[in-house]
């Protein structure tokens, strides 16, 4: 009987700590798994140009492109690992994922059909957000 006893304690705490687990597991899954990319800045590289971009809480960038003449019309938007930029009120359209927490890379396409690849590195994690 004390043998009975026992086994049926020892399926009882089992079964608790199975639950247990299954429900603090649950609870260590916390938000969005991809860092947020407001008030950063980071490196862009392609094949032609390399130049500094940072990504203004606002929706906007502020960018160091040579060629870029209508810096008031460039924005940004990330839905969880996908982060696009757009340069000249889309001109120039970039869509990439993160490739862990520093490095975004991804294509780009310009209105007039040119494609091409581009990475990003994070060089800065949070600046100053009323700039």
């Amino acid at each position: 009987m004390k043998t009975l006893n026992r086994g049926l304690l020892i399926i009882l705490a089992s079964l608790l700590l199975m639950q247990t687990a299954c429900t603090n597991q649950e609870e260590l899954v916390i938000g969005n798994p991809y860092p947020l990319i407001s008030g950063t800045k980071w490196h862009y590289m392609d094949t032609d140009w390399e130049y500094d971009i940072e990504f203004l809480s606002d929706g906007t960038l502020r960018t160091q492109h040579p060629n870029d003449n209508s810096p008031n019309n460039d924005t940004w938007e990330q839905s969880g690992e996908k982060v696009y930029f757009y340069f000249n009120n889309k001109y120039s359209i970039y869509d990439g994922s993160f490739s862990g927490n520093n490095i975004i890379s991804g294509t780009a396409e310009s209105e007039k059909g040119a494609v091409w690849n581009w990475k990003a590195t994070r060089i800065e994690k949070r600046l100053d957000l009323n700039k």
